[in-house]
Order: structure tokens, then C-alpha cells, then sequence
């Protein structure tokens, strides 16, 4: 993102750059958020995931916990040596340890594109708007990974 001539916004504050570097807290504070809101409704995250977005979407091939018997659909990564290893079991379950299936993502996509007319619907509608202005003159850029061509010198308008 860049502002008012290509001056990054937050060069001037002594600020990183969202997701910029190692050890970026975005993953962590998403995680404390789903540790909170599961702790405040009085269920685990999954539980609380199921009963508010999931099952009303319809989404059940997907979740936190992969039973055992369908662990086999599981995708397997790979170490940077090209090993198979395990799924991650991540001990924050809001900060990205969901599985699951193309249907099921087709199936978010649709609720997006289309929310339905319930409270579920409406935040789906309220992801979907800008939250906050940063500046006049500000836009956002699209960020290439290291190894792809860089955008054009003041951001992608």
C-alpha cells in the first residue's frame, strides 16, 4: 500500500509493514480471538465454528478435529527436503488449523457472493466492507512473492 506519492505509511512512524518479516503477531492475536470469543460462548472454538458458520452453511466436511476416518482425505505437505510430514495440529485452533473440502469452500464462496438474510448474512456482508480509511490518497498494491516480477515503482493502483 502506498500514500500520497508513493511514501509508505508507515515508514514515518517507524512502523513494520503488515505481515512484513518473521514472527509477525497477526497469526497469534487471530488465535487469541478465537481462544476468547470460544471462551466467552462457553464452548471450544470448533464447537462455537459449527453451531454459528458451519453447520447453518451447510459446511459439514469441515472442521478443526479430521475424524479418523477421514483422515485419508487429508492433503499431505511436505518438508523443504520434499518429506511427506504430518498435518499441523495447531494448539490455537482460530489461527488456521481448518480442513477442509472443495464442496465446502464452494459452499462459503456462495454465502459470500450471496449472503444469506440472517445475522450470519449480515457479517458476512460487514467482512465484506472497508473498516478503516488510512489516508487520502491511499491504495492498495498487490504483493508478489520474491521470486515473481515486482510491481511497477508506487504500487499497483
Amino acid at each position: 500500500m502506498t500514500c500520497n506519492g508513493g511514501q509508505r505509511p508507515t515508514e514515518d512512524r517507524g512502523l513494520t509493514p503488515t505481515g512484513a518479516g518473521r514472527g509477525s503477531g497477526k497469526v497469534t492475536a487471530v488465535g487469541l480471538l478465537g481462544d476468547a470469543l470460544a471462551a466467552v460462548a462457553g464452548m471450544s472454538y470448533e464447537q462455537l465454528l459449527t453451531e454459528r458458520v458451519l453447520a447453518p452453511l451447510g459446511m459439514s466436511a469441515t472442521a478443526v478435529t479430521v475424524p479418523p476416518e477421514r483422515t485419508d482425505r487429508l492433503m499431505g505437505g511436505h518438508s523443504r527436503r520434499g518429506r511427506p510430514r504430518p498435518p499441523i495440529q495447531d494448539f490455537m485452533p482460530a489461527a488456521g488449523s481448518l480442513r477442509s473440502s472443495a464442496d465446502d469452500m464452494l459452499r462459503l464462496l456462495a454465502a459470500c457472493l450471496e449472503p444469506p438474510d440472517n445475522t450470519l448474512g449480515a457479517a458476512l456482508r460487514l467482512s465484506q466492507q472497508p473498516q478503516a480509511r488510512i489516508g487520502k490518497g491511499c491504495r492498495w498494491a498487490v504483493l508478489v512473492h520474491r521470486n515473481s516480477p515486482q510491481p511497477p515503482p508506487g504500487g499497483l493502483a
